[in-house]
């Protein structure tokens, strides 16, 4: 399993998703393997059914100091499947 995960915030989130539709510039693309998670279902489905790429979920429970339970995803993608986001950004002359 790659060490590639999503985003931590929207605005990097929407940044990856405009990128690979609209062509737009993608900063700290060389920095895309440290983000972590993200909390935008909308935007992985789009990434999964738009360009067929496979992103696998993990849920992760734990519980809080104050006794409720948290929950929260992680999203991540093969090597193989960075290198086709990274092909795909490329194609589209996203740097």
């Amino acid at each position: 399993m790659g060490q590639l995960r999503f985003p931590r915030k929207n605005s990097q989130a929407r940044t990856v998703l405009d990128a690979l539709l609209n062509k737009e510039h993608l900063t700290a693309w060389d920095g895309i393997e440290r983000w972590a998670m993200l909390r935008l279902p909308n935007h992985i489905s789009v990434l999964e059914k738009k360009f067929g790429i496979k992103i696998e979920r993990k849920t992760h429970v734990k519980k809080a100091a104050n006794g409720k339970l948290i929950h929260w995803n992680e999203y991540w993608m093969n090597d193989e499947e960075i290198k086709r986001v990274k092909n795909l950004m490329e194609s589209r002359n996203v740097s």
